[in-house]
């Protein structure tokens, strides 16, 4: 009987940003996530799902009830373009790290390759996390682990 190996689903952006903070913050850094899209608000998208419920009844068509969810997104203010999914310093040192998680098909956008290029012209480190494995090889190259 020959067994089969199941293909491993790749990690989500949300899976690699945890690891990415609880792999910086074992190594002595003070790192965060940085929302910079937005989030859904739904304590809004309730209040407006019932309303559009109470007004139109069973006569509710699927546009409707998608327009009213576009608008229970919220703007993270005063948002900065192109700043990395995790930021944060090193401890000791006290320099600057970004951490920039781009899925299988995900491209750095002009905005990221700034940011990040002046964080490193500025001294801090920079990471590309396209996977785990890879983030930590990286982190370990540059840390001579």
């Amino acid at each position: 009987m020959q067994m089969q190996l199941e293909q491993l689903r790749p990690p989500t952006e949300a899976e690699m940003i945890a690891f990415a903070i609880s792999f910086l913050s074992a190594r002595g850094y003070y790192v965060w996530r940085q929302q910079n899209t937005g989030f859904f608000d739904s304590e809004y998208a309730v209040k407006t799902l019932h309303e559009l419920v109470t007004e139109r009844g069973t006569r509710i068509k699927q546009w409707e009830v998608e327009q009213a969810l576009r608008k229970c997104w919220r703007k993270v203010p005063d948002t900065l373009r192109g700043v990395a999914d995790v930021i944060g310093w090193n401890c000791t040192t006290g320099k600057w790290v970004a951490v920039e998680v781009k899925t299988e098909n995900d491209r750095l956008s002009d905005h990221q390759r700034q940011w990040l290029g002046a964080l490193k012209e500025s001294g801090g480190e920079v990471y590309i996390c396209r996977g785990m494995e890879e983030f930590v090889n990286s982190w370990e190259r540059r840390n001579k682990m």
